[in-house]
């Protein structure tokens, strides 16, 4: 996660409780992919100070005020749609963008690129994933080996303007 500061960036999940709760549970289930487990990945994850950031300013204005005042100065949003609410609700705070706080979001959707300032974000190959989730359901019901994951389902960083370098020093 970026952030201008070594102090630990806040995670905003989705507003539905079981994505949240299933997340959790792929997390905890796949090595190496929880935040502080010793993994190349291993940044400190702060658990979120307020539940849920709805698509509107008073929402987003109140999660921002609550990590300010919380220290928080990096948040990984669970989407683009919640990313861009977050960074429009602080450019009309006032926050300066990456250096007060660092935002990023998931899903790499079109909005992300035409955003001002341009949002970082997580891009996936829903196709590719797509293709796998297939092939999963079809070995469960046709009582094969589970596929193996290749590169169809990797990850990566877009990193855009929304975000400040990293900073691991103490």
């Amino acid at each position: 996660m970026f952030g201008p500061t070594s102090r630990p960036p806040a995670r905003i999940g989705p507003p539905d409780g079981r994505a949240s709760t299933w997340l959790g549970e792929r997390r905890r289930r796949t090595p190496g992919c929880r935040a502080g487990s010793g993994s190349r990945a291993s940044i400190p994850v702060r658990r979120r100070t307020r539940p849920d950031v709805e698509l509107t300013d008073a929402s987003a204005s109140a999660a921002i005020r609550a990590w300010c005042a919380a220290g928080v100065t990096a948040v990984a949003a669970y989407n683009d749609d919640v990313a861009a609410a977050l960074v429009g609700a602080a450019l009309r705070m006032d926050l300066a963008l990456p250096h007060d706080l660092s935002v990023i979001g998931h899903d790499d959707t079109p909005l992300a690129s035409m955003f001002e300032p341009q949002l970082s974000t997580i891009s996936v190959n829903t196709v590719g994933l797509g293709r796998y989730f297939a092939e999963l359901a079809l070995s469960a019901v046709e009582r094969r080996p589970v596929p193996t994951a290749g590169p169809e389902l990797q990850v990566s960083l877009v990193p855009r303007a929304s975000t400040a370098p990293l900073s691991l020093t103490s």
